[in-house]
C-alpha cells in the first residue's frame, strides 16, 4: 500500500517498517557537466515520510542536505563567500527559494548531490531516527542506478561520500551493477579507516576506472552537526576536496 512519499510493506508489517521512497533523487536529476557527485545515504524521515512531517523545522529546506541542524548547506555557503563573494542564502528566503538557490551554486561549479538508496527501511523503532546505522541494510533493488549516472555524465570524475556507510553501500552498488571489478572493498575501507586522520579525508579512498572513465572516490567528514569533527575542520576538508583538489583525467 503506496501512501504519499511511504510505502508499508505488508510482510513486514508485524515489524511496523515503513519502504520510503527518496524525495529527492528522482526529482533532482544530475546535470550532465557534472563533475563531482556528493554521495549520502538517505534524508532524515521528516523529509519522506508523512507520519513524521510534524517533526519538521522552521529553518528545514526540501532539498540534499537540508536539514536545519545540518553544517552542509552553512559550510558551503561560507566557501561561496570567499570564493564567490556571495551570500547564498536570505533569512526570509521560501525552501523553494532556497532549493533554486542550491541547484544554481551545485551546477555554476559541476557538483551535484544525489543519494546511494532510492528506497529504504528504518529499523523497528528507529522511525524518526536520522542515523545510518537505523537503516535496514540495502537490498540491490533499493540502490541508485549508477549506471544510468554515469551514462548520462561523461564529466563525473569524483565521488564524494559523506559518510563511511555511504561508501560501502556505494561501492557495493557499483558492484552489484557491474560497474567496477571485484574487490574487498571492507579491506578498503579498512586501511582507510586506520589511515592518519590528518591526511585521510584529502586523499582518495581509491581512484579506479569506471567504464573508460578514472574516477576518484573520497569520504568527507559528515555534515551532521553529531560528527566529531569541528566545523572548521569539515569546512577546511569540504573546500579542499569539492573545489581545489585536481582531478584524475
Amino acid at each position: 500500500m503506496a501512501v504519499a512519499g511511504f510505502t508499508v510493506n505488508a510482510t513486514d508489517a508485524t515489524r511496523e517498517l515503513m519502504l520510503e521512497n527518496h524525495p529527492f533523487n528522482a526529482r533532482e536529476p544530475i546535470p550532465k557537466r557534472t563533475s563531482v557527485l556528493i554521495i549520502g545515504t538517505a534524508p532524515p524521515p521528516r523529509f519522506s515520510t508523512p507520519r513524521t512531517g510534524e517533526n519538521r523545522r522552521r529553518l528545514d529546506f526540501d532539498f540534499f542536505y537540508g536539514s536545519e541542524d545540518n553544517d552542509m548547506w552553512p559550510i558551503l555557503e561560507e566557501i561561496a563567500e570567499e570564493r564567490d563573494g556571495l551570500k547564498l542564502f536570505q533569512d526570509d528566503y521560501s525552501s523553494d527559494q532556497c532549493c533554486l538557490v542550491a541547484r544554481s551554486f551545485l551546477e555554476r561549479h559541476c557538483l551535484w548531490m544525489s543519494d546511494v538508496l532510492n528506497t529504504y527501511e528504518r529499523k523497528p523503532g528507529k522511525a524518526t531516527s536520522a542515523i545510518d546505522t537505523d537503516i535496514v541494510a540495502p537490498k540491490p533493488e533499493n540502490f541508485t542506478d549508477f549506471r544510468a549516472i554515469f551514462a548520462s555524465c561523461p564529466s563525473l570524475k569524483m565521488i564524494a561520500f559523506t559518510s563511511q556507510q555511504a561508501a560501502r553501500w556505494t561501492l557495493n552498488a557499483l558492484l552489484q551493477q557491474e560497474l567496477m571489478g571485484a574487490f574487498s572493498y571492507s579491506k578498503t575501507l579498512m586501511a582507510w579507516k586506520n589511515s592518519l586522520s590528518e591526511v585521510r579525508y584529502t586523499r582518495p579512498l581509491l581512484t579506479t576506472s569506471i567504464g573508460q572513465i578514472p574516477v576518484s572516490f573520497f569520504i568527507l567528514p559528515s555534515p551532521s552537526s553529531r560528527s566529531p569533527e569541528s566545523y572548521e575542520a569539515k569546512k577546511q576538508v569540504y573546500r579542499a576536496v569539492l573545489f581545489e583538489i585536481k582531478l584524475v583525467t
